[in-house]
Protein backbone atom coordinates (compact mmCIF):
# COMPACT_ATOMS: atom_id res chain seq x y z
CA UNK A 1 0.00 0.00 0.00
CA UNK A 2 1.74 3.40 -1.09
CA UNK A 3 -0.01 6.67 -2.58
CA UNK A 4 2.84 6.59 -5.17
CA UNK A 5 1.57 5.49 -7.86
CA UNK A 6 5.79 4.85 -9.28
CA UNK A 7 6.90 3.11 -6.07
CA UNK A 8 3.68 1.18 -5.66
CA UNK A 9 3.86 -0.06 -9.31
CA UNK A 10 7.63 -0.81 -9.30
CA UNK A 11 7.71 -2.58 -6.28
CA UNK A 12 5.00 -4.69 -6.89
CA UNK A 13 6.63 -5.74 -10.52
CA UNK A 14 10.07 -5.97 -8.86
CA UNK A 15 8.37 -8.48 -6.32
CA UNK A 16 6.83 -10.65 -9.02
CA UNK A 17 9.55 -10.88 -10.85
CA UNK A 18 11.41 -11.83 -7.94
CA UNK A 19 9.31 -14.51 -6.41
CA UNK A 20 7.53 -15.33 -9.34
CA UNK A 21 4.65 -17.52 -9.31
CA UNK A 22 5.18 -18.35 -5.62
CA UNK A 23 3.47 -15.30 -4.76
CA UNK A 24 0.22 -13.04 -5.56
CA UNK A 25 0.81 -9.32 -5.12
CA UNK A 26 -2.44 -6.97 -4.72
CA UNK A 27 -1.84 -3.09 -4.26
CA UNK A 28 -3.51 -0.76 -2.95
CA UNK A 29 -3.19 3.85 -3.24
CA UNK A 30 -4.20 4.43 -0.02
CA UNK A 31 -4.90 2.46 3.46
CA UNK A 32 -8.76 2.47 3.24
CA UNK A 33 -8.15 0.43 0.17
CA UNK A 34 -5.63 -1.95 1.35
CA UNK A 35 -7.80 -2.52 4.53
CA UNK A 36 -10.72 -4.03 2.34
CA UNK A 37 -8.03 -6.05 0.43
CA UNK A 38 -6.96 -7.52 3.43
CA UNK A 39 -10.56 -7.76 5.12
CA UNK A 40 -11.93 -9.23 1.99
CA UNK A 41 -12.50 -13.35 2.37
CA UNK A 42 -11.00 -13.80 -1.00
CA UNK A 43 -7.76 -12.86 -0.13
CA UNK A 44 -5.12 -14.53 2.39
CA UNK A 45 -2.98 -12.06 2.51
CA UNK A 46 0.48 -13.17 4.86
CA UNK A 47 2.55 -9.89 4.60
CA UNK A 48 1.57 -6.38 3.89
CA UNK A 49 4.17 -3.63 2.72
CA UNK A 50 2.80 0.02 4.11
CA UNK A 51 4.13 3.02 3.52
CA UNK A 52 2.82 5.25 6.79
CA UNK A 53 2.07 8.59 5.50
CA UNK A 54 -1.03 7.72 3.39
CA UNK A 55 -4.74 9.37 2.06
CA UNK A 56 -8.13 7.98 3.82
CA UNK A 57 -5.89 6.06 6.84
CA UNK A 58 -2.40 5.71 7.50
CA UNK A 59 -0.17 2.74 7.59
CA UNK A 60 -0.65 2.65 10.98
CA UNK A 61 -4.13 3.23 11.57
CA UNK A 62 -4.35 0.54 8.73
CA UNK A 63 -1.91 -1.71 10.90
CA UNK A 64 -4.45 -0.94 14.09
CA UNK A 65 -7.59 -1.37 12.47
CA UNK A 66 -6.38 -4.73 10.77
CA UNK A 67 -5.18 -6.05 14.64
CA UNK A 68 -8.31 -4.91 15.81
CA UNK A 69 -10.26 -7.17 13.51
CA UNK A 70 -7.81 -10.13 14.55
CA UNK A 71 -6.68 -10.71 10.95
CA UNK A 72 -3.12 -12.63 11.13
CA UNK A 73 -0.94 -10.80 8.74
CA UNK A 74 2.42 -9.29 9.29
CA UNK A 75 3.00 -6.00 8.24
CA UNK A 76 6.51 -3.85 7.26
CA UNK A 77 6.28 -0.43 6.98
CA UNK A 78 8.54 0.90 3.62
CA UNK A 79 8.40 4.29 4.48
CA UNK A 80 10.80 7.51 4.06
CA UNK A 81 9.86 9.07 7.69
CA UNK A 82 12.50 8.06 9.92
CA UNK A 83 10.91 9.98 12.38
CA UNK A 84 11.58 7.69 15.58
CA UNK A 85 8.15 7.99 17.11
CA UNK A 86 6.70 6.26 14.05
CA UNK A 87 9.13 3.55 14.37
CA UNK A 88 7.73 3.52 18.15
CA UNK A 89 4.25 3.54 16.83
CA UNK A 90 5.54 0.43 14.85
CA UNK A 91 6.68 -1.52 17.06
CA UNK A 92 3.54 -1.53 19.79
CA UNK A 93 1.79 -2.43 16.85
CA UNK A 94 3.59 -5.46 15.84
CA UNK A 95 5.34 -4.40 12.63
CA UNK A 96 8.08 -7.00 11.75
CA UNK A 97 10.54 -4.58 10.07
CA UNK A 98 10.44 -1.04 9.26
CA UNK A 99 12.29 -0.28 6.08
CA UNK A 100 13.49 3.44 5.14
CA UNK A 101 12.70 4.67 1.86
CA UNK A 102 14.94 4.67 -1.03
CA UNK A 103 16.00 1.11 -0.74
CA UNK A 104 17.51 -1.43 -2.83
CA UNK A 105 14.92 -4.11 -3.73
CA UNK A 106 17.50 -6.78 -2.18
CA UNK A 107 16.82 -5.17 1.11
CA UNK A 108 12.62 -5.81 0.39
CA UNK A 109 12.99 -9.05 -0.91
CA UNK A 110 15.66 -10.56 2.14
CA UNK A 111 13.16 -8.99 4.66
CA UNK A 112 10.15 -10.61 2.67
CA UNK A 113 12.07 -14.02 2.94
CA UNK A 114 12.72 -13.76 6.92
CA UNK A 115 8.92 -12.74 7.42
CA UNK A 116 7.62 -15.86 5.10
CA UNK A 117 9.65 -17.99 7.09
CA UNK A 118 8.33 -16.49 10.38
CA UNK A 119 5.21 -17.44 9.28
CA UNK A 120 5.44 -20.83 7.81
CA UNK A 121 7.67 -21.73 11.45
CA UNK A 122 4.24 -20.00 13.34
CA UNK A 123 1.99 -22.48 11.14
CA UNK A 124 4.39 -25.68 11.49
CA UNK A 125 4.38 -24.95 15.09
CA UNK A 126 0.53 -24.42 15.11
CA UNK A 127 -0.20 -27.45 13.38
CA UNK A 128 1.93 -29.29 15.79
CA UNK A 129 -0.26 -28.33 18.64
CA UNK A 130 -3.01 -29.01 16.67
CA UNK A 131 -1.75 -32.62 16.44
CA UNK A 132 -0.71 -33.28 19.78
CA UNK A 133 -3.64 -32.41 21.40
CA UNK A 134 -5.61 -34.37 18.90
CA UNK A 135 -2.82 -37.37 19.29
CA UNK A 136 -3.89 -37.34 23.65
CA UNK A 137 -7.79 -36.98 22.90
CA UNK A 138 -7.56 -40.08 20.92
CA UNK A 139 -5.74 -41.61 23.39
CA UNK A 140 -8.16 -40.47 26.63
CA UNK A 141 -10.86 -41.93 24.04
CA UNK A 142 -9.23 -45.00 24.17
CA UNK A 143 -8.43 -44.85 27.86
CA UNK A 144 -4.81 -44.49 27.52
CA UNK A 145 -4.80 -41.86 29.84
CA UNK A 146 -7.30 -39.75 31.76
CA UNK A 147 -8.84 -37.15 31.21
CA UNK A 148 -6.47 -34.44 33.66
CA UNK A 149 -3.35 -35.04 31.52
CA UNK A 150 -5.07 -33.99 28.64
CA UNK A 151 -6.37 -31.04 30.29
CA UNK A 152 -2.48 -30.23 31.83
CA UNK A 153 -1.14 -30.53 28.29
CA UNK A 154 -3.65 -28.01 26.48
CA UNK A 155 -3.53 -25.59 29.85
CA UNK A 156 0.29 -25.57 29.45
CA UNK A 157 0.40 -25.53 25.47
CA UNK A 158 -1.96 -22.13 25.73
CA UNK A 159 0.19 -20.66 28.66
CA UNK A 160 2.87 -21.50 26.43
CA UNK A 161 1.83 -19.24 22.93
CA UNK A 162 0.25 -16.72 24.96
CA UNK A 163 3.44 -16.07 26.51
CA UNK A 164 4.95 -16.07 22.97
CA UNK A 165 1.91 -13.97 21.42
CA UNK A 166 2.84 -11.71 23.75
CA UNK A 167 6.49 -11.48 23.91
CA UNK A 168 6.56 -10.91 19.77
CA UNK A 169 4.02 -7.92 20.52
CA UNK A 170 6.00 -6.36 22.74
CA UNK A 171 9.58 -6.53 20.65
Amino acid sequence: ADDEKFIREGIAGSIKKEFGDNVNVFTARNGKLAFEMICSSENQIDIVLTDIIMPELSGLELIQNVREKGIPCEFIILSSYDDFSYAQKAIRTGVCEYILKPCENKMIFDTIRKVSEKIENQKKEKNFSKQTINSMLGSWFDGKINFSEVKNYIAFDSNANSKSNSTAQTA
